[in-house]
């Protein structure tokens, strides 16, 4: 494998004048990163074949296999976040051990490794963290969905209040004109009782006048007959 520094110098230079396609590579890779890199290659004294072969067992599937070669620094990591979520924290360390057990600097690698691909110090993986947060996301989707829900039940329940309301409202208006009507109905057939009444009672005194009148006639025709009657007779007599 044939990965130099100054291999690794040229793909470094494309970063920092980076074209269309690779600057998402310069917001990935930033210069002390780049910087310990460096250091690194100056304490092994030869290539970066160590750290190549790291980058590509994190960036590759192991069950592919490793014969994949990293040609140039820039194009490697431009599919990286489609590949780097096939292997989770835990393997890189692993790949990690194989080849810094002996050294030093081996927990400030893993830092730098992680760095590189965007690993925080949690055991997490990516996988796993775009899972966390694809669940989040669906979860804040189900509560929404959920309040939405309540809402429309909430809105539906206080129309059936308001109706039943309502309802009761109009039997109540409706009971209340039913008993004023009876009331003036029974105050009209009073009415209508007094007024028969009265009349019947005219009638009667009516009647008792007419009565009263024809005997008091007929009393002073009686008088007005005898009163004749006496005459005649005196008449009759002188």
């Amino acid at each position: 494998m044939n990965y130099s520094y100054a291999n690794f110098q040229n793909s470094l230079n494309k970063a920092k004048n980076p074209s269309k396609q690779d600057k998402t590579f310069l917001r990935k890779i930033p210069i002390p990163i780049q910087e310990k890199i460096k250091t690194i290659h100056q304490v092994f004294k030869q290539d970066l074949h160590h750290i190549s072969t790291i980058q590509e067992r994190i960036q590759f599937n192991p069950d592919k296999g490793l014969e994949h070669q990293i040609t140039n620094y820039s194009s490697k990591f431009r599919n990286e976040q489609k590949l780097i979520q096939k292997i989770g924290n835990q393997k890189i360390k692993r790949q990690l051990q194989k080849y810094f057990q002996n050294l030093d600097f081996f927990q400030n690698t893993i830092q730098l490794v992680k760095q590189l691909f965007f690993f925080k110090s949690s055991s997490l993986s990516i996988k796993q963290k775009i899972k966390s947060i694809k669940t989040l996301k669906r979860k804040k989707k189900k509560e929404k969905r959920l309040k939405r829900i309540k809402n429309k039940q909430l809105i539906v329940i206080q129309i059936f209040t308001i109706k039943r309301k309502r309802k009761k409202i109009s039997q109540k208006n409706q009971l209340k004109k039913k008993n004023q009507l009876k009331q003036i109905k029974e105050q009209l057939k009073n009415q209508l009782k007094r007024k028969n009444k009265l009349r019947k009672n005219s009638e009667k005194l009516r009647i008792i006048k007419n009565n009263q009148k024809q005997i008091n006639t007929h009393k002073i025709n009686q008088e007005i007959n005898q009163k004749k009657i006496i005459k005649q007779e005196a008449r009759i007599k002188f």
